[in-house]
């Protein structure tokens, strides 16, 4: 990588952080003002003046304060992908390929945790409320002190650093250790987090994919030259959350899943201007059902025809947007659809060709 390169994206991080440091004392302006530009941020996010009521304005403060610490994050993950393309170019052998994937979807994990740990922080505002999950009660009898969650979070944050920067040989047995263990922290905090008596699906895939990931690392140790077979098991536990969601809605609704009036029933529990515009037209409204119905079954046959991969990010950002424009639930930003790019199906495609060109410089 050369050094102009460099100085780009030193000269762009400089730019982004200045920008979002200045930029923190408008945003507590709008959000204590609520007119103006807040109208147009809340058209965007329909429910950001419902989270500001619920948690205050020194929740959304907090995060401001958060934004140009992110962007550096966002900026560092950024010139990892850039030097790692530029180092490894297209002749990778599917083992270093596999390794890479892996080391990136750990860097993903690390951007949404502090979106967990603030979660935490303000349902600890309501610990008598919390009920512990029954397979976990046996060592949470009470939602515990934050000092415990913020000591979780350095946790997963120093063994993640420790995986991906460690020089580690082929065959060490220590970061199948530590990818373990940070998943059993990560077990910890979402128990926590669903002790409300409330599930939230937001960090359904992500979790998801980190039970997938280590299932692939295991593969990968015991037999490197099943790294692509590991890889394609830990797609399969990623898109099937959507086909097992998709058969939760079969088994216990049926056809009335995609019933117009079922459509009124969504609209009535999550209210929405834009799920109102729709209906006065009952039609589309089974359509929308039906196709969102309809991606998430047909989301296994990635297991079968990779090249599947491709209709299965497309229909999940649909899917993901299309239910926080219609219904305000998740978002955007939500991990669901970050985690879709590793559904994407050039895996193959580079192993091939990589295969290739070796035997064509023989």
């Amino acid at each position: 990588m050369t050094n102009k390169t460099n100085v780009r994206f030193l000269l762009f991080g400089l730019i982004g952080f200045i920008g979002f440091y200045f930029g923190e004392g408008l945003i507590i302006n709008i959000i204590y003002d609520q007119s103006g530009f807040f109208d147009f941020l809340r058209s965007l996010y329909p429910s950001l003046a419902g989270k500001l009521q619920l948690e205050g304005p020194q929740t959304l403060i907090a995060f401001s304060e958060q934004l140009k610490f992110r962007w550096l994050i966002v900026l560092i993950f950024g010139y990892y992908l850039f030097y790692y393309a530029q180092k490894e170019g297209p002749s990778s052998n599917e083992s270093s390929l596999v390794g890479w994937k892996i080391k990136l979807f750990y860097v993903i994990q690390l951007i949404y945790l502090p979106d967990l740990l603030q979660e935490l922080r303000v349902r600890g505002q309501w610990k008598a409320l919390f009920q512990p999950l029954s397979q976990f009660s046996f060592f949470e009898s009470a939602f515990p002190l934050q000092y415990y969650i913020q000591v979780s979070g350095i946790l997963i944050f120093g063994c993640t650093a420790i995986l991906l920067l460690a020089k580690w040989k082929e065959k060490d047995f220590i970061p199948l250790i530590i990818s373990v263990f940070i998943l059993l922290v990560w077990t910890y905090l979402l128990s926590l987090f669903f002790g409300f008596g409330k599930i939230d699906h937001t960090y359904a895939s992500l979790y998801s994919g980190m039970l997938g990931i280590v299932v692939c690392q295991f593969i990968i140790y015991f037999n490197p030259d099943k790294s692509e077979f590991g890889f394609k098991i830990f797609q399969a536990f990623i898109w099937s959350c959507y086909f097992f969601s998709g058969l939760e809605k079969v088994m216990l609704s049926g056809i009335d899943w995609v019933q117009a009036n079922h459509f009124e029933v969504l609209c009535a529990l999550h209210p929405n201007q834009n799920c109102e515009a729709i209906l006065p037209f009952p039609v589309l409204g089974s359509i929308i059902l039906v196709a969102g119905l309809g991606f998430q079954l047909l989301s296994c046959l990635q297991w079968k025809w990779p090249f599947w991969g491709f209709v299965n990010i497309a229909g999940g950002i649909i899917f993901h947007l299309g239910t926080w424009l219609i219904f305000d639930i998740g978002g955007w930003q939500s991990p669901w659809i970050i985690v879709l790019i590793f559904l994407w199906p050039g895996f193959r495609k580079n192993n091939k060709s990589s295969n290739l060109e070796i035997v064509k410089n023989q």
